[in-house]
C-alpha cells in the first residue's frame, strides 16, 4: 500500500518483466481490480504492509459484514446491488486473495473506514456469541486496513495476494 507512480504499459508478456522491489505491473485484464488502470507502477512514498490468511481473512470479512450491515457476505454475494452505496461492501464483494483496489473506491473506504470505527467497535464489543478477545482482533484487523486504504486514498493502492 503506496502511492503510485505509472511508469509505462504492461509489455504483451509480463512474464519477462524485471521488476524491482518497488515496482509491480497490473494488466488491464487482470481481474479484480477497482479504480486503477493496468501498467507498471513504481512505489512512490510511505508504505504499509500487513498480512491476514486466507482462512483468517474470511472470517475478519464476515465479522465486518454483520458488524456494519448486520448480513453475512453471502447476502451480500447473493444480490450486491441491493446493497449499493452501503459501507464496506466494495470490500466485502471484493476477491479474498487477489486483486487491487485504488482511485476511488480506495477514498471511498478510507472514508467509510473514519465514519464507522466507533460504531464497529462498539458492536464488536458488544458481539455476545464470540470471545472478548475477538474484538481486540477484529479492530486491529480493521485499523490495519483502514490505515491502507487511507495511504491507497492519495494516489496509490490496496494489493491482495
Amino acid at each position: 500500500m503506496s502511492k503510485l507512480r505509472r511508469l509505462r504499459d504492461v509489455p504483451d508478456n509480463p512474464g519477462e518483466l524485471d521488476e524491482p522491489d518497488d515496482e509491480f505491473w497490473i494488466t488491464n485484464d487482470y481481474s479484480p481490480r477497482h479504480g486503477i488502470d493496468g501498467g507498471v507502477y513504481r512505489l512512490d512514498g510511505e508504505t504499509t504492509e500487513f498480512r491476514v490468511g486466507y482462512s483468517e481473512y474470511n472470517e475478519w470479512r464476515e465479522a465486518l459484514a454483520l458488524y456494519t450491515l448486520g448480513v453475512t457476505p453471502e447476502e451480500i454475494w447473493t444480490d450486491p446491488e441491493a446493497f449499493l452505496g452501503e459501507p464496506f461492501v466494495r470490500l466485502i464483494n471484493f476477491s479474498d486473495c487477489d486483486g487491487v483496489i485504488g482511485g476511488r473506491p480506495a477514498r471511498t473506504l478510507a472514508r467509510e473506514s473514519d465514519e464507522n470505527r466507533a460504531a464497529i467497535a462498539e458492536r464488536a464489543r458488544n458481539a455476545t456469541d464470540v470471545d472478548p478477545d475477538h474484538a481486540v482482533w477484529f479492530m486491529e484487523i480493521y485499523d490495519d486496513f483502514a490505515r491502507a486504504f487511507a495511504l491507497a486514498a492519495e494516489d496509490g493502492c490496496v494489493s491482495f495476494q
